[in-house]
């Protein structure tokens, strides 16, 4: 999934304290009715086969309950539990202090935010886009998707934090997404990659039309 134009976006820096993510709502969370959109979803890897995608929406952060892709570059499709204004991202990974090795997590990732489809028209998506300096394009992997690129997220291992939040920043832009592709880019030089969890917070936003 690549954009048309070259991605220009500052990566957003981790919200601190930890704190203060327990009040904000996970839209991506299989409990609260989110579910996983096959067809954006980089297949599971060929030799550890023991969770779906879904764990990574599961809340169980436990050693092992993740989802495997092979190499360091994949992507998940989440249709999120209803409409909203994003505003932050959580990637989470299990404790390092409960594993052997946490080299397989993510690096690099990219946030796309999938419009909430009757709401916006291509005519208006590239206006409000241009007037925000955000990048678009339609993703290679399924011609049925509109995508909005939101970030470049860098979670980091060395981080005493296994939860890491990062605001979402795209002003001016009264958009709602109904799900988002978290798009994986490197890991930190393992041979798989293991999800954990990913969350999306936000607030559900007004439905009008533009």
């Amino acid at each position: 999934m690549r954009a048309k134009f070259p991605i220009d976006l500052k990566t957003p820096e981790e919200i601190h304290p930890r704190t203060s993510r327990a009040a904000l709502h996970d839209f991506a969370s299989w409990h609260s009715g989110a579910t996983i959109i096959p067809e954006l979803t980089t297949p599971p890897s060929k030799t550890d086969k023991r969770n779906g995608p879904v764990a990574v929406i599961d809340d169980d952060l436990n050693p092992g309950r993740c989802w495997v892709i092979d190499g360091s570059f994949g992507q998940i499709g989440i249709r999120l539990s209803g409409a909203i204004s994003i505003t932050h991202i959580t990637v989470e990974h299990v404790d390092k202090d409960l594993v052997d090795t946490v080299i397989t997590a993510p690096k690099t990732l990219l946030v796309w935010g999938i419009p909430k489809a009757y709401i916006f028209d291509w005519k208006d998506m590239g206006r409000m886009v241009s007037e925000s300096g955000l990048t678009y394009g339609p993703g290679t992997s399924h011609p049925q998707f509109t995508f909005l690129l939101l970030a470049s997220l860098r979670y980091d291992i060395a981080s005493p934090n296994n939860r890491q939040t990062f605001l979402i920043k795209h002003p001016h832009v009264p958009m709602s997404f109904e799900g988002v592709v978290i798009e994986v880019l490197e890991n930190w030089g393992g041979e798989t990659t293991c999800l954990y969890g990913i969350r999306v917070h936000g607030f559900m936003a007004t439905e009008t039309v533009i």
